[in-house]
């Protein structure tokens, strides 16, 4: 049994958003927040500033689903502590969504160094359990295989032990809506 994770975001009502609105509040740097409105491409969307009061907070997927900030060590402890609280309840991993867009760089807003840098940390983290512990992603990297294969990590540094392969899912569905073989290419 395997527990569902979006680490890369929070609702806007989550007490952690709600208090970083705050510009005083110790949860103030868990977001990213601007003074002006950014034009961040993630190769979603450039729109992904959204107005609160008189600043802009980051949201790469959706206005209602604010970014954690991943530079923000606390963020990075707090996210590693809930896995842990799950993988001790007795889960045996965890599929992590929205993983591409995790730790933006500077003009590089999915797929960084940094991400891959964490999901290390975070393979180091269920690799210290006695039982057999597996993480799985669906990263929806299509057409791009070298993009999709850098999710699994380095025998050195381990990252993800099974992906979702959604160039393969998207044939296989267009192959058995027209009744043609379209996996040719993606298997």
């Amino acid at each position: 049994v395997i527990f569902d994770f979006a680490p890369n975001s929070t609702s806007k009502e989550h007490p952690w958003f709600v208090a970083s609105t705050d510009e005083n509040s110790e949860k103030r740097d868990w977001y990213l927040w601007s003074e002006e409105k950014l034009y961040w491409d993630n190769g979603l969307s450039v729109d992904t500033w959204y107005p609160y009061s008189k600043q802009y907070y980051y949201a790469a997927l959706d206005k209602d689903f604010p970014d954690l900030n991943y530079y923000n060590l606390e963020v990075r402890t707090e996210i590693k502590n809930i896995i842990k609280f799950w993988l001790n309840k007795g889960f045996d991993g965890i599929r992590i969504d929205g993983i591409r867009y995790l730790i933006e760089e500077e003009n590089n807003y999915c797929d960084t160094e940094k991400t891959h840098e964490f999901l290390s940390e975070i393979r180091e983290l269920i690799n210290e359990y006695d039982s057999e512990k597996f993480i799985v992603t669906e990263t929806k990297i299509r057409d791009n295989r070298a993009v999709l294969e850098e999710y699994f990590g380095s025998e050195a540094k381990p990252e993800f032990n099974m992906l979702f392969d959604c160039d393969s899912v998207f044939s296989c569905l267009k192959s058995v809506q027209s009744g043609k073989d379209f996996t040719g290419n993606t298997l």
